[in-house]
């Protein structure tokens, strides 16, 4: 299965910072927001990952992430010219996806935790219709959110103004190639845009929608408002400090994914910092 990371948008609501770059590449408490995403990709098992960007950031993440390579996956860079939708960006997947299922996450979200990755691993080659993750939040108004019923998911909603449900989509999808289809089926919404909850909105219709709760005792945050970036941020720190470890050290996992032998990942840790340091501290796995 191949991964997606939208990194593009205008990320209005981190306004001044984002006139100067993507969100994306803003700092998550020690390294770039786009880790995070990275990391869960990579800890699932996917290797062949496609960036999708603006042509004002895409050298800017080439120069961070090159062209994975060096932490033994592959990465590409796509850039969606106008910021209409990342339904409208999926469109440019195609011929990098080709006909087997594939992820999409967006690069602004942290998933800390393994009950995700779990999830992802099960995907098989020939699995079919759509997967959303969900999450229960306290302010469903700000987020889509899913009703259940039955066992069954019987309607989605778009930040809704009095919400009947606390389950939140979270930013990461599974989707089969009849995404290409739904597109092409989609109306442009009054942000004009072509949406993803319209895509999941046809697949709902064609009871072709999976769903999957995510235990709350793993942590989703959307870091795209400045209190949601700190709340983040002081999680990372937190759980660094007390376990000792780094969260999202991509070059850590590509090692215990057996990407890249022990060999390599020391010439990843060559700079002097509290990061390359704890690159150099990992231990050879017996």
């Amino acid at each position: 299965m191949k991964g997606i990371i939208f990194a593009g948008g205008n990320g209005t609501r981190l306004y001044p910072s984002t006139s100067v770059y993507s969100k994306q590449l803003i700092n998550l408490y020690d390294k770039p927001a786009i880790y995070y995403p990275l990391a869960t990709l990579m800890k699932s098992g996917i290797t062949d990952i496609l960036v999708i960007t603006t042509k004002e950031n895409c050298n800017l993440f080439k120069k961070l992430l090159l062209d994975g390579k060096q932490l033994g996956i592959k990465i590409e860079y796509k850039i969606q010219k106008k910021p209409n939708g990342c339904a409208a960006g999926l469109k440019l997947c195609k011929s990098f996806v080709k006909k087997e299922p594939f992820c999409v996450i967006m690069g602004d979200n942290l998933i800390y935790g393994n009950e995700v990755v779990s999830e992802i691993r099960k995907i098989s080659n020939d699995f079919s219709g759509a997967k959303i993750f969900c999450y229960k939040v306290r302010n469903p108004k700000d987020y889509g959110v899913i009703n259940i019923k039955d066992g069954k998911i019987i309607k989605i909603e778009e930040k809704p103004k009095n919400p009947t449900s606390d389950l939140a989509i979270m930013g990461i999808y599974i989707y089969d190639k009849n995404v290409f289809k739904c597109i092409k089926n989609i109306s442009i919404s009054e942000r004009n845009e072509l949406e993803i909850p319209d895509i999941n909105k046809l697949y709902l219709k064609n009871k072709t929608l999976k769903y999957k709760i995510i235990s709350n005792k793993e942590k989703w945050i959307d870091i795209g408002t400045p209190e949601n970036l700190l709340f983040a941020s002081s999680f990372i720190y937190n759980t660094q400090k007390k376990n000792k470890t780094i969260v999202a050290c991509i070059e850590e996992i590509a090692y215990h994914n057996k990407y890249i032998s022990i060999n390599q990942l020391k010439k990843l840790g060559k700079n002097n910092c509290e990061y390359g340091e704890y690159i150099l501290s990992i231990k050879e796995d017996k």
